[in-house]
């Protein structure tokens, strides 16, 4: 994190967790202004309420005014110029001694009892702290204890109470905690989307002309998107906050004492006995200090193979090189820590130096991070908050209906000039004035839009594919590269293991494939008498790998424990080369070292002259028919044993000599990263971390990649068809009213119901249900509706429509039998019937329009 000092009201922050910049702004009540702001609010009958929800500037300038950072009662965050949020500024006192984990200086740190106010206020999440010393606010997650920059964790007696105060006001409680919205919060809030008032307002119009069915109508639809809104809002929260939130007993070292307490109060710093209580899961971040243990990350990396965690030396610079707000560690560290949300599948006990009195065998560990702070914090905050999609088809509407929404101001005051002319009243000026808004810019445009993305997710979820946002189903029209993890995904479930291709000591050939250890054996043995090179492949496959035993049960990842059964070897508990990063093989006459890993990164770590000249052909044969492909490489090490098991492993893995090459058919998991990351995350398992993806899946293969590509063509192919016909209908519709209104007639109530119920929205609808192309094609739709092709198509049918409704009117006036309408009562145009000839001619007309077009979009 990094920050900008400005005038003491301002700040500028960078957040390293999000990659965004975010200015800081502090300010307190103005009293007069509160006053101001919600008397306009009565006066204008809540107006000024909504548009302080659109553009919250309006409430930061009428009821708050600047002031210092360090006496602000609110912070405004802003990104970009535009007001993200509001937040309060929580004050309580706290020791002045809590400045020296921001790496304040000492004499501003001096006296244990002195206190100063602690100033916090919380963003997405986030905790941020004022810091009198540098006159700035920073996020609690870099706070790091002095004593850790001299590798030093916590002493025997554990933190004193008073340490535990400071610390619990500093980082609050212990706990990823979401605070559910209740369902009236949900629907005050989807109400003040501008889209919900804009059609409330259009059905008090409607209602204002009597035209109340379908006003009911578009009120129906209306509640029913925001019901099924709310609905799936709520059970996404819900699922969110259940893998989210866990609070377990936990054994903690206090002033001398092992105490129990609840999760939710472990602060930075506390010592934990990991033996005492079996957790379900790690409560929060933890660098192990005494013991080992083997824990199951995949909740975190997607990854189910266990990992094997080993306790941090005394005096190891790991600790002091912990960066505290990186998103997560480096591997040097990453093997020291139980990360939160990750289950610990077994605990090593040892001789404990937190011993008071009795039992003294223990695994413990030292509290590193808490709550969002940690890894797992940060993956659930990504997900609450993930960057916005640039989608422009949803860009380029909106501006599209900003342009009809300028022609229907134009029709308003054109209509409002020829109206007052005809002596028409001013309430009925009135109506007919704001019902040529409602014309253009149709209040049931975005329903009819959506309507194509809600079949589509039907149509997923009749296939097993589940979608929690259905505004992603048109972005997936545009994905361009769809990238797999392998194992588990692009391979079938289980493993078989294929064989071994042994490579030639002689001169470094491939020999023909060992399918059983005897084999191998054999070959072995026979290719190392040609040669003083004592590297053998069945050496590498018994010793390179990091299996564990639990119950006397092999754990770890399920290709090498093939590996293992393959050679036959056994796994003696306790043993020093299975902790290894890389494998050892030691016997009175030699001591060698094996790496395996993807064919294209051991090529690049082995001598040249070693790799066969067939290589990449061998290994691309058998990845093109979906098998695994491994790679063995090892070397002879002219070192003791005990040196060997302290060389880096840098040291070890170079110069290498080309061992084999193993095929295999293997299954693993999602990783959660990257589907939160990408634009499209589809997660082929129904597992707890599948919340990061907003497609899931039941079918346990790609082939639904394919099904939501094309449900994603077919989808953003009906939203711009839709958007172009009901962008047709209402210049269609806008053209009849503005000739109509020349002669202050206007279509009857029960024409605009034919044409907008049984009409417009059933053509929407049959758009809308067009289903995807058999197959894909190279070539995606459009993303934009200002394109060449999209625009020339929709001003063209707009000049023609227009056209030829001119033509239709100038044809009908010029008829013998045409009789221009009339007032029924003389000196009142009010009463002027809205029947006749002209009325009769322009309906039918239009009416063949809609339907016209209709079939033009739909083809």
């Amino acid at each position: 994190m990094r920050g900008k000092q400005l005038p003491d009201t301002r700040q500028v922050l960078g957040l390293a967790h999000d990659g965004a910049e975010v200015e800081l702004q502090g300010c307190v009540v103005a009293k007069l202004g509160v006053l101001a702001y919600w008397a306009l609010v009565a006066c204008t009958a809540g107006i000024v309420y909504v548009l302080s929800a659109w553009f919250p500037a309006v409430y930061a300038w009428m009821a708050l005014r600047p002031a210092a950072l360090d006496c602000a009662s609110y912070v405004r965050v802003l990104q970009a110029g535009k007001q993200q949020a509001l937040e309060p500024v929580a004050v309580s006192a706290i020791c002045k001694s809590f400045e020296a984990g921001f790496g304040a200086p000492k004499e501003h740190t001096d006296g244990a009892t002195a206190t100063v106010d602690l100033r916090t206020f919380s963003f997405k999440h986030s905790r941020f702290v004022f810091c009198p010393s540098k006159s700035r606010f920073i996020t609690v997650s870099q706070w790091k204890d002095p004593k850790w920059h001299r590798s030093v964790v916590t002493g025997p007696a554990g933190l004193c109470c008073a340490t535990v105060d400071t610390r619990a006001r500093l980082f609050g409680k212990s706990v990823i905690d979401i605070q559910e919205k209740s369902y009236l919060q949900l629907l005050w809030e989807e109400a003040l989307n501008p889209l919900y008032i804009f059609q409330v307002a259009s059905i008090a119009i409607w209602c204002g002309e009597e035209y109340y069915y379908y006003a009911a109508t578009i009120f129906v639809i209306s509640a029913v998107s925001i019901a099924s809104t709310l609905v799936s809002t709520k059970q996404t929260a819900r699922k969110l906050r259940a893998m989210s939130v866990y609070v377990c007993p936990t054994c903690v070292l206090r002033d001398g004492s092992w105490v129990d307490v609840d999760s939710s109060e472990l602060v930075p710093g506390d010592i934990v006995d990991l033996s005492k209580h079996s957790f379900d899961r790690v409560p929060c971040e933890l660098v192990l200090v005494e013991g080992s243990c083997i824990v199951d990350e995949s909740m975190l990396t997607g990854e189910s193979i266990p990992e094997n965690k080993v306790a941090i030396e005394a005096g190891d610079a790991a600790l002091e090189a912990i960066d505290m707000a990186a998103h997560t560690f480096q591997p040097t560290i990453s093997r020291h820590i139980l990360f939160a949300g990750t289950q610990i599948i077994r605990v090593r006990t040892t001789s404990s130096t937190y011993s008071s009195g009795g039992q003294d065998i223990r695994a413990t560990a030292m509290v590193l991070r808490t709550g969002f702070c940690t890894t797992k914090g940060t993956l659930v905050r990504s997900i609450l908050f993930p960057h916005p999609t640039h989608f422009r088809f949803y860009r380029d509407a909106l501006r599209f209906v900003w342009v009809m929404a300028a022609m229907a101001a134009i029709g308003f005051v054109v209509n409002t000039i020829n109206l007052h002319r005809l002596g028409v009243s001013a309430s009925e000026i009135a109506k007919k004035a704001l019902d040529i808004i409602t014309v253009i810019v149709p209040p049931a445009l975005p329903a009819s839009m959506s309507i194509g993305m809600v079949f589509a997710a039907r149509r997923l979820r009749k296939e097993g594919i589940f979608c929690i946002s259905p505004s992603r189903i048109n972005v997936a029209s545009m994905v361009s590269v769809v990238v797999c993890d392998k194992t588990g995904t692009l391979t079938e479930e289980g493993l078989d293991f294929l064989g071994v291709h042994p490579t030639s000591h002689h001169d470094w050939s491939f020999l023909d494939m060992c399918k059983s250890a005897g084999a191998l054996e054999a070959v072995t043995t026979a290719s190392s008498a040609k040669s003083t090179a004592k590297l053998a492949a069945i050496d590498a496959l018994a010793t390179c790998h990091s299996l564990n035993l639990v119950d006397g049960v092999m754990v770890g990842d399920p290709l090498e424990i093939k590996m293992v059964e393959f050679v036959g070897w056994r796994i003696v508990e306790g043993s020093a080369v299975s902790a290894h990063p890389y494998g050892v093989r030691h016997d009175a006459q030699q001591l060698a070292a094996y790496v395996k890993g993807a064919p294209e990164v051991i090529r690049e770590l082995c001598l040249p002259e070693s790799i066969p000249v067939d290589f990449g052909q061998v290994c691309d044969g058998y990845m093109q028919n979906g098998y695994r492909v491994l790679a063995l490489a090892g070397k002879l090490l002219d070192m003791p044993l005990d040196v060997a098991r302290s060389l880096k492993r840098a040291e070890a893995e170079c110069e290498l000599a080309l061992g084999c090459i193993v095929g295999f058919c293997g299954d693993g998991a999602n990783d959660c990263a990257a589907l939160k990351t990408a634009d499209i995350g589809l997660s082929l398992s129904e597992a707890e971390a599948s919340v990061a993806a907003p497609f899931t899946s039941r079918i346990a293969d790609i082939s639904s990649v394919i099904r939501l590509l094309k449900e994603g063509r077919c989808s953003i192919a009906t939203s711009f068809a839709c958007f172009k016909y009901m962008a047709l209908y209402s210049m269609i519709q806008f053209t009849t009213c503005c000739i109509l209104y020349g002669y202050d007639v206007n279509l009857t109530n029960g024409q605009y119901l034919f044409i907008d119920l049984f009409t417009i929205l059933s053509v929407a609808v049959c758009i809308d249900r067009f289903k995807p192309f058999e197959r894909l094609v190279p070539k995606r739709p459009p993303d934009s509706l200002m394109s060449k092709e999209v625009l020339t198509s929709l001003l063209g049918h707009i000049v023609l429509v227009s056209s030829f409704q001119v033509a239709v009117f100038l044809i009908t006036t010029a008829q013998p039998w045409y009789q221009p309408p009339r007032p029924a009562v003389a000196n009142d145009p009010d009463s002027t019937p809205k029947e006749g000839d002209l009325n009769t001619s322009m309906y039918l007309f239009s009416a063949f329009q809609y339907l016209f077009m209709g079939v033009v979009f739909g083809i």
